[in-house]
């Protein structure tokens, strides 16, 4: 019988993550635990400032996870990201990042949370048709997703 970890807290919530365990606690025998609490969390953590969640991919804890492991991370990763506040310069390079680390099949886990997140911020999704206007193409599939995510919304006055 394995002991209960005790609830999350911001400063719990915070200190996993600034040293890498929170992706061990995500897939680990705190999984169970990682509801809305640690999601909410997580996004209040990053959109205040405290932390960059989408750097948590850099982290050795992140890079060492084994294939299941990652895939639950993941799942995480897919909670949290469509509420996050960042530009889409910084969600391209997160989402670019992390499918150069991906095995072929993992790609998918990324781009769900990413296409979530252009959905949920279409003036950011409207920035990347922006700088292909200006020839300042991002990768064409970045801008085919953020193309989707628009479509998707229906008309949006990009300016």
């Amino acid at each position: 019988m394995t002991q209960d970890a005790p609830p999350w807290t911001t400063d719990s919530a915070k200190a996993d993550f600034l040293s890498g365990a929170l992706w061990n606690a995500v897939t680990g025998r705190r999984a169970s635990e990682a509801d809305a609490t640690l999601d909410d969390l997580c996004v209040d953590l990053h959109n205040t400032g405290e932390i960059d969640f989408l750097a948590g991919i850099d982290q050795p804890a992140f890079v060492a996870l084994q294939r299941y492991e990652r895939w639950q991370a993941l799942e995480f990763i897919g909670r949290v990201t469509p509420r996050l506040s960042s530009t889409w310069r910084e969600m391209a390079d997160f989402v670019s990042r992390a499918i150069a680390t991906m095995d072929g099949g993992d790609a998918y886990e990324i781009h769900k949370p990413f296409l979530a997140w252009l959905k949920a911020h279409p003036t950011e999704a409207s920035a990347a048709v922006v700088l292909a206007e200006n020839d300042e193409t991002p990768e064409p599939w970045l801008l085919e997703r953020a193309l989707i995510a628009l479509s998707d919304l229906g008309p949006i006055d990009i300016q």
